[in-house]
């Protein structure tokens, strides 16, 4: 046991698991920032892995033990879940933000967008536990282990879409004027306007190593960016509507999701033609060899390839895809029913169908332990074992709007 001066509160630290890890005397004026520090004195846990909980309600560091409710003389049990746990994060339709636990099934912040927005994107570094998180106009840099709001920087349009890079801190953002743009986090200020698409950008994914950009819009086509210097390098006719795109440069390969006809018309990058044949509304999802710039003076895409063809499955609503292309791996759901679908991108088969009971807005891919999330128009999450297909667990009872992103570590 670790005794503070002024002692007069016992504290129980467990485990999730119901292990003790340590045994610690305090005053009720202690921080929780300092309890932490003691237990990685007594048990060896680094502070900066540690969340504190007594019963539901989860520690900030600044809070002292008396505002947390411990009283002298009344024994208090914590229980320390470690921040090494597998993580998600969702956003809903009313502007709140939701970081779980998927491991035990626990809420652990809760963060509410200043204008209660619907959440559009996400992009954690889970390594520096903060995320970025895009609403309307504005992006939000969060603390997720305090809680706290660290900036908000306010767009030139509403942002539909969202990828990071945190070494560099450069954002890239999707927008409904049809533009994205490139953003230092550092200063809030956009660098980079980048101008191609002739309706609103609904996608995007990026390579920043190599500094290349895959994206897609409501205006069908996917494109291909040098994000420096601006440039549309490919421009293909993917969908009637493109929902989601996953991007490997390295493999020169993008994968698209959406609705409409089979595409494959190369574009020219300045004026894409309007597609005519949009009588089929059916979901699916396409992989494209990207093509090198040809650098002709009429602009023309270069040569490319449909390479494969995935049906969407179900319906005929939004398509939504999360994809490891480096697992070459990827799940897709419509949204409004109640499957998920994984799929191997290399040979194009259904590996299997996942049944949940939702109404599927969103999903999100966790290849490495197997497991995807899908967030539904209720407000719950399911966790789905792709090995199985059995449902692990719902995450429940912290949003009050339908779930519209998802992302999980």
């Amino acid at each position: 046991a670790m005794v503070a001066a002024d002692a007069d509160i016992e504290v129980s630290v467990m485990s999730v698991g119901g292990n003790l890890i340590a045994r610690l005397h305090l005053a009720e004026a202690t921080l929780v920032s300092t309890v932490k520090r003691m237990i990685e004195s007594a048990a060896g846990i680094p502070s900066s892995e540690q969340r504190l909980l007594i019963g539901s309600q989860v520690l900030s560091e600044g809070t002292c033990l008396s505002a947390a409710g411990c009283r002298s003389g009344q024994p208090v049990m914590m229980t320390m879940v470690r921040q090494r746990s597998r993580w998600a994060l969702s956003g809903d339709s009313g502007g709140t933000i939701c970081l779980w636990d998927i491991e035990v099934g626990l809420c652990l912040q809760q963060f509410a967008s200043v204008d209660a927005a619907p959440i559009r994107a996400i992009a954690p570094d889970w390594a520096a536990s903060v995320a970025l998180c895009a609403s309307n106009h504005t992006m939000t840099l969060w603390d997720l282990t305090r809680g706290s709001c660290l900036r908000e920087i306010r767009a030139e349009s509403k942002i539909r879409c969202l990828t990071m890079d945190w070494p560099s801190r450069r954002a890239l953002a999707g927008s409904s004027d049809r533009s994205l743009r490139l953003y230092d986090l550092s200063t809030g200020k956009c660098v980079r306007t980048l101008l191609g698409h002739t309706s609103p950008v609904t996608c995007l994914d990026a390579a920043w190593v190599d500094m290349k950009a895959l994206s897609g819009s409501d205006d069908g086509t996917v494109r291909l960016w040098d994000l420096e210097t601006g440039e549309c390098l490919w421009c293909i006719r993917a969908h009637t509507t493109v929902r989601d795109v996953s991007l490997d440069w390295r493999a020169r390969l993008g994968v698209s999701a959406g609705v409409g006809p089979h595409g494959g018309e190369q574009e020219p990058m300045s004026k894409p033609s309007i597609d005519k044949a949009t009588s089929s509304s059916s979901t699916a999802v396409r992989c494209w060899r990207l093509g090198a710039k040809t650098g002709n003076a009429e602009g023309d895409a270069p040569d490319s390839a449909l390479v494969r063809q995935l049906p969407g499955r179900g319906g005929r609503g939004q398509l939504r895809l999360d994809a490891d292309l480096s697992a070459r791996v990827a799940v897709s759901a419509v949204c409004g029913e109640s499957k998920v679908y994984l799929w191997d991108l290399e040979g194009g088969a259904m590996l299997r169908e996942l049944k949940t009971d939702l109404s599927i807005q969103c999903v999100a891919l966790a290849w490495t332990p197997r497991l995807a999330l899908a967030g539904g128009v209720e407000g719950v999450l399911e966790l789905l074992d792709i090995s199985s297909g059995a449902s692990v667990q719902e995450l429940c009872g912290a949003h009050e709007g339908s779930i519209t992103c998802v992302v999980a570590s």
